[in-house]
């Protein structure tokens, strides 16, 4: 069952942005078609837990964010960044047991939805400095897309951009 997405969450946007990279006017796909190539996982930690917990939880799976939750609900994010943030507040006294990830965790958090660009949530990624977004549909965390699952669909798509044109190049294709 996902975690229900309540307003802290905030909608990248409901325009659809489509560029046109190549001469062909390629475009990259969706939020869809990444997470089709990969486990819809989702994990989460309670906003009480401590920062030492959410590291231990991150190393486990071998992930760089956690949706923080409060009574089941989503809340924000908690991030590798989150964790030197809070290395850099504490400073001395640091001992991430004794944090509670909400002291250090991304309340307002953008989110994406399955149907949201690929070229556009690069795009947002970068603005923003962000490698994680959660992806919500019909108001619940369905998944996290990261900015090495766009990067991943994008040298992918070049890939095969690439082939193409070599055939065309060398005549196959007249």
């Amino acid at each position: 069952d996902r975690p229900a997405v309540k307003c802290r969450f905030v909608a990248a946007s409901s325009r659809r942005r489509r560029y046109s990279l190549t001469w062909k006017e390629r475009e990259m796909g969706d939020v869809r078609d990444v997470l089709q190539a990969k486990t819809r996982d989702i994990f989460t930690i309670d906003e009480k837990k401590s920062v030492a917990d959410a590291i231990t939880q991150m190393m486990d799976h071998s992930i760089g964010s956690l949706i923080v939750t409060s009574a089941g609900d989503p809340v924000g994010m908690f991030t590798e960044r989150d964790v030197l943030k809070v290395w850099d507040q504490q400073a001395d006294e640091c001992r991430f047991s004794d944090i509670p990830v909400s002291q250090g965790m991304t309340r307002d958090t953008i989110a994406v939805g399955p149907n949201d660009d690929l070229d556009y949530i690069m795009s947002i990624m970068i603005k923003n400095r962000i490698r994680h977004l959660p992806v919500v549909e019909n108001k619940k965390v369905v998944s996290m897309i990261s900015i090495r699952d766009v990067v991943r669909a994008q040298v992918k798509d070049l890939k095969v951009e690439n082939h193409y044109l070599k055939e065309y190049i060398s005549g196959k294709f007249v």
